[in-house]
């Protein structure tokens, strides 16, 4: 049997084992510490809506595998399940119209608490192609925020979750907004298509328990960020602190 000390490619546990951070001036997004029993701790900004700023704070076991850390590789990832029904088709009218239905299922403790409706912050429809994205948000969004790049084309949205937007030709309609890994596409078959429903159902843990999260590690770094589902090094790397 092989020891938690066996040498994956270049990682071994006694060679990981400390705490990294992305601490700036005693402020820190997430911080991770991996210990010696394969265990970890990790504080972090919200996974799934980071623009509340609110932390959470969890631990469970980790495996190494080639130059990653899977956090809980033993929790499935859950997954965002987007749903798009065509409910009318008219060729006469000068607008595509769209009503979004999101919605949340909490778990606790790996079971569901409660499934409720959701005000989201922000949702992003997309027309056949990236360039051509709308951005529905509840109020303006400014680019002086970390976890905001500079939007354009921004419509304010009420309680009512609807937007019209022009008449156009679609092959497809992509849907993005905060916790999903990427955008969701749905090829659309009849061009005549003019009004939508976007059904989003959005699973989340209370916890927000990390569930088979990779992070890279190499050296004194461990990448935790991801773009697109995937760990992005181009983002701020976790930084190990040195022993006092």
């Amino acid at each position: 049997m092989l020891s938690s000390n066996f040498l994956f490619g270049q990682l071994s546990i006694d060679k990981i084992v400390g705490l990294y951070s992305d601490e700036l001036t005693g402020i820190y997004t997430t911080q991770l510490k991996l210990n010696s029993d394969s265990t970890f701790n990790i504080i972090t900004v919200d996974p799934e809506f980071p623009y509340t700023y609110k932390m959470f704070e969890n631990s469970g076991r980790f495996t190494v595998n080639d130059n990653k850390v899977i956090l809980n590789p033993n929790l499935k990832k859950r997954s965002i399940e987007v749903e798009l029904n065509n409910i009318e088709n008219n060729r006469n009218t000068d607008s595509l119209s769209f009503n979004v239905d999101y919605e949340i299922t909490y778990y606790n403790d790996n079971e569901i608490e409660t499934i409720v409706k959701f005000e989201f912050e922000t949702l992003t429809i997309i027309i056949n192609k990236e360039k051509n994205a709308t951005h529905l948000t509840r109020h303006h969004i400014g680019h002086n925020c970390a976890f905001h790049r500079k939007v354009k084309n921004q419509i304010i949205i009420d309680e009512s979750n609807k937007v019209n937007l022009p008449k156009q030709d679609i092959e497809r309609i992509g849907i993005y907004s905060y916790g999903f890994e990427d955008i969701v596409w749905i090829n659309i078959s009849d061009k005549t298509s003019n009004k939508f429903e976007i059904i989003v159902r959005h699973p989340i843990d209370r916890e927000r328990m990390p569930r088979s999260k990779e992070v890279l590690v190499k050296r004194r770094k461990a990448y935790y960020y991801e773009t697109k589902g995937k760990i992005d090094k181009w983002l701020t790397p976790l930084n190990k602190k040195t022993s006092r």
